[in-house]
């Protein structure tokens, strides 16, 4: 009889998908990179899920600052992948949360005389096994990966990030993808991964929406700059970043 391996005290078997799935899983999450203003970090067999000042859970009060990273993020938890020793395409996923922030605080506090050895130890408690918030929270982030690598036909391509080779192949890819798919309209938001895309679909007369990302809030990306003369429909998540385009639409908070 197989026995369930066990990653950590606490964790949940949160679904059974096939290994295709989780290797899209692995994947998507890479491209949606903590340091490239995603949430996600991507690992061999497990992804871990970081909060943003914009997206957390609906209790967590703790300030979320930048660091040592690119963006200001916070870790909370983990999604391990198991293979099924019973069936060879099957990967178990288990979900834990760790929320490192509310112990590290506590800690800080006792060390201040703010709060009881006792309260101390409550805290300590709830950074490990999680709150109720925190697993939805968690769920939801790791349903979405889940539906996406399941439902939607994902194609990866290089992120020019500002490197002449890089930039060229991604022309390449992303000319021989618009030449394939050939689309009626195009949706794009945030990073310059998509601005050679959107460039070959107005010159083959296609409408164009950017959505610009969440993450600029004061300031407008050099991916909007460089397309909001060109695309249709202008998005913008953030008032602020009206006055810095002429046909902006605010949609509020959209991805």
């Amino acid at each position: 009889m197989n026995r369930k391996h066990v990653f950590q005290e606490n964790e949940q078997i949160i679904g059974k998908i096939s290994r295709k799935v989780f290797v899209k899983m692995l994947e998507i999450a890479s491209d949606f990179d903590l340091n490239n203003g995603g949430i996600f970090d991507a690992r061999s067999s497990a992804i871990n899920i970081w909060c943003s000042p914009e997206d957390k859970p609906s209790d967590f009060s703790l300030s979320i600052v930048k660091g040592a990273l690119n963006y200001p993020r916070e870790f909370l938890a983990t999604i391990y992948g198991h293979l099924n020793l019973e069936k060879d395409d099957e990967v178990i996923l288990y979900l834990v949360v760790r929320n490192y922030a509310r112990r590290d605080y506590a800690q800080m506090q006792l060390d201040n005389s703010e709060i009881s050895c006792d309260q101390y130890l409550h805290q300590k408690q709830l950074s490990k096994q999680g709150t109720e918030p925190e697993w939805e929270w968690a769920k939801q982030k790791t349903q979405w990966l889940i539906d996406l690598a399941k439902k939607e036909q994902v194609i990866f391509v290089v992120d020019p990030l500002r490197n002449l080779a890089k930039l060229v192949k991604n022309i390449i890819q992303s000319l021989l993808i618009f030449l394939k798919e050939r689309p009626d309209l195009v949706i794009a938001n945030g990073g310059g991964v998509v601005v050679p895309f959107c460039f070959f679909s107005r010159i083959f007369s296609k409408k164009i929406i950017f959505i610009e990302s969440f993450s600029r809030v004061n300031k407008p990306s050099l991916s909007g700059k460089l397309l909001s003369s060109i695309v249709d429909i202008l998005i913008v998540q953030w008032k602020p970043l009206q006055k810095f385009y002429k046909k902006a639409i605010y949609g509020g908070c959209i991805f």
